[in-house]
């Protein structure tokens, strides 16, 4: 269990709300991509999925955790529920399968370099993200209206 785990690494037994205290504490939430996600929820044209490399307990605490786009993402999956990381092309292949969307029809968004990599070798469309203003660039080119 990842709290067993966690708790023998650090000589300390963690507790599951300490757990998400600490997540909660180290989200800093982006306003200006919170709003721009709001808006393409809110578009019809739009399936907004989130896909994170972490495990089931983050998976199901974060509403606990980011509740600001708990709200925003109902549709949520992990790369472990498809049997890698996700920086992988696999898991991304896995993850358009399991959604039903043909890879060249999804974009994903990441700060990570690897995670953006493992989905431009799927066939995905991707977004290495630095600033909100790049980010908003790619979109509208993508298509999206971006106030």
């Amino acid at each position: 269990d990842y709290l067993w785990e966690l708790s023998v690494r650090l000589g300390y037994p963690v507790t599951r709300s300490e757990w998400i205290k600490s997540r909660r504490e180290s989200v800093v939430p982006s306003e200006e991509v919170l709003k721009l996600a709001r808006e393409l929820a809110a578009s019809s044209k739009t399936r907004l999925v989130m896909y994170s490399d972490t495990g089931p307990m983050g998976k199901s605490a974060l509403d606990e955790i980011f509740p600001e786009a708990a709200e925003i993402f109902a549709e949520r999956y992990s790369a472990h529920e498809f049997g890698g990381k996700k920086s992988t092309a696999e898991t991304f292949t896995k993850l358009v399968e399991e959604i039903g969307v043909p890879a060249k029809d999804a974009w994903l968004i990441d700060d990570k370099k690897s995670n953006v990599k493992g989905a431009l070798m799927a066939g995905l469309n991707a977004h290495h993200y630095r600033t909100y203003d790049a980010l908003a660039n790619d979109a509208r080119e993508l298509g999206f209206h971006v106030n």
